[in-house]
């Protein structure tokens, strides 16, 4: 039996939470945070067995305990928690980046892995947090010579049971991985947003026709930034070598502008790239609708039939749309099973 903790209970840490309250195995659940109402609000709705404001004694006797806090924060509660886990208690955080605050916590002498899921949201805090957050997502777990591979595959074994994907990866490769993938995107997305606000004028046209395209590469510009500050700062190394690469890209893109040839290939091989990544995605869209308890229904006509959802995601296709769900699955004979079953409900398949 797991007792698990959770130091931060927002979007992150409630939807680890909601997806440690499904399995059988986890005895108790423990949730600290500042803000009183969401742990109150867990504890009702039953995904926490216990809350606390304090680091104290009621960390003792836990098996794992997960930090989903700012990313400058991690290290002081890990220093916390020192003084109160028992000493096979593994401690581990969500942080996105890694090797500043891996390196500190090695330190301090505890059982802990360095981890970062990669997934996340716009939206923040735990009134949006979402058992199915972390369902078939990548989570990386990184490694330094002070890391004991017991502790990583403890952490697997849990993590597995949520439907996750771990993933083993160097420290070093990480922040400069997720720099390119997520930090240095970030800030070219809010870049975007900046630039059309400097641009517009008091008619706002430019606001006004802004289209899905637009909202579609900018949504993230939407997170909270005092975390998009602390992450930056962070991994400023890996994010100024990136940025030093893109804006090169920019500048051999501006001096080629009257290149067809060059312009033509920057497109086609962006295109070849990104498709990519979905070449073999199997998946129906389903209407959203705004009730308790839709996608746990959703999943559950699945498994009562044995279909297997590999990925689940929420997409708004135009910003005042309603959302939709993305079911994926493995290949097309589970996808077409699961149309007929959804053809005989009252969801909308699109």
């Amino acid at each position: 039996m797991y007792n698990i903790g959770i130091i931060g209970l927002g979007l992150m840490g409630g939807s680890l939470a909601k997806a440690f309250s499904k399995i059988d195995e986890v005895n108790k659940i423990i949730a600290y945070d500042n803000n009183i109402e969401s742990l109150e609000n867990a504890k009702v709705e039953g995904y926490i067995t216990e809350f606390t404001m304090n680091i104290d004694e009621s960390f003792s006797d836990l098996d794992f305990i997960f930090i989903c806090t700012p990313v400058n924060s991690i290290f002081e509660y890990a220093k916390k928690l020192k003084e109160v886990v028992k000493s096979d208690c593994i401690i581990t955080d969500i942080g996105s980046t890694k090797k500043e605050i891996v390196n500190r916590i090695d330190e301090l002498g505890i059982n802990f892995v360095g981890a970062h899921p990669m997934i996340g949201s716009e939206k923040f805090g735990y009134d949006f947090s979402s058992e199915a957050l972390y369902k078939n997502s990548y989570y990386l777990l990184t490694k330094t010579n002070k890391t004991k591979q017991e502790n990583i595959d403890k952490l697997k074994e849990l993590l597995i049971k949520v439907d996750v994907k771990p993933l083993e990866m160097e420290l070093e490769k990480h922040d400069f991985s997720v720099g390119a993938v997520s930090h240095v995107p970030h800030i070219i997305a809010s870049g975007l947003v900046n630039l059309v606000n400097d641009l517009d004028d008091e008619n706002e046209y430019m606001k006004k026709i802004a289209a899905g395209g637009f909202k579609d590469i900018t949504r993230i510009a939407s997170a909270n930034p005092a975390m998009w500050q602390n992450i930056c700062i962070q991994n400023k190394d890996e994010v100024i070598r990136i940025l030093d690469i893109f804006q090169n890209m920019i500048l051999e893109f501006k001096e080629n502008i009257d290149n067809k040839d060059y312009i033509f290939d920057y497109f086609a091989k962006s295109k070849m790239y990104r498709d990519s990544f979905f070449a073999k995605d199997v998946f129906i869209m389903i209407e959203a609708r705004n009730e308790v308890g839709f996608l746990a229904n959703i999943t559950r006509i699945c498994s009562d039939n044995n279909i297997n959802i590999k990925n689940i995601k929420l997409h708004r296709p135009k910003e005042d749309d309603e959302e939709v769900v993305y079911l994926y699955f493995e290949n097309e004979s589970e996808k077409n099973k699961c149309l007929e079953l959804f053809k005989k409900t009252f969801y909308k398949i699109l």
